[in-house]
């Protein structure tokens, strides 16, 4: 029973985390009304649309990092099931990564015509948003380098080695940090202000755990232990 509490209250946690950028998207837009009006521009819709999916696609990452760090956690909490919604969760998160760059594309398209989409396409390395852009670039190849290692996990080339290539979403993270931290609309208004140093926090604790054995070793045992009372 109390394992079942725990894991609706996990679920819980998790949607109203996810209810974040649509509440920031909504208050930074002006409400109901704002919004009305944002859709009646297709350069402005674009514009929201890249936002939301900016957001999300960071929020994501974080959340699939959170899971698959802490998995034997989740593992012992929801089972099997765990695994698996984790996989299926990652398909999820690549479309938002993939959403946001395409309609970055498009505004540029629908601001400055084929000349500004491809000024926009090749890398600049002039000034700094030049570089915060890079960033985003950056993070993107790998987090694809990583989602079509996985993907591909189970052909013998990769089969022993695929696990080297997720590791990349670590430090995809942190240029994507940087990239939605200095860039972003959103980012340094209440709440992501606070928000983002507390997911850039717990990813570190994540890679501790998961790379520092002296800390491993006492999760693990304090996982065994809770499973022998459960029992």
């Amino acid at each position: 029973m109390a394992n079942s509490a725990l894991r609706v209250l996990i679920r819980l946690i998790y949607f109203s985390f996810l209810l974040i950028p649509l509440y920031v998207i909504y208050q930074n837009s002006g409400g109901l009304a704002g919004i009305q009006k944002t859709l009646q521009h297709s350069s402005l819709t674009i514009y929201m649309l890249l936002r939301l999916t900016g957001l999300y696609a960071f929020f994501m990452i974080f959340l699939q990092i959170m899971l698959g760090g802490f998995m034997p956690i989740w593992q012992n909490i929801f089972g099997p099931k765990a695994t698996v919604n984790h996989e299926k969760l990652g398909l999820i998160t690549y479309i938002l990564v993939l959403s946001h760059p395409t309609f970055f594309l498009v505004g540029a398209l629908l601001r400055k015509g084929l000349e500004g989409f491809y000024t926009t396409l090749v890398p600049q390395f002039i000034t700094k948003t030049d570089a915060l852009l890079n960033y985003g670039r950056l993070g993107f190849t790998l987090i694809t380098l990583a989602v079509f290692a996985s993907y591909f996990r189970h052909k013998s080339f990769l089969n022993r080695h695929w696990i080297k290539f997720h590791i990349l979403n670590y430090f995809a993270f942190c240029f994507l940090f940087l990239h939605s931290w200095n860039i972003g609309s959103d980012t340094q208004i209440f709440p992501l202000n606070y928000i983002y140093p507390v997911m850039a926090g717990l990813v570190s604790l994540s890679v501790a755990y998961r790379f520092v054995p002296r800390l491993n070793s006492l999760a693990r045992r304090g996982l065994a232990k809770l499973n022998t009372k459960n029992a």
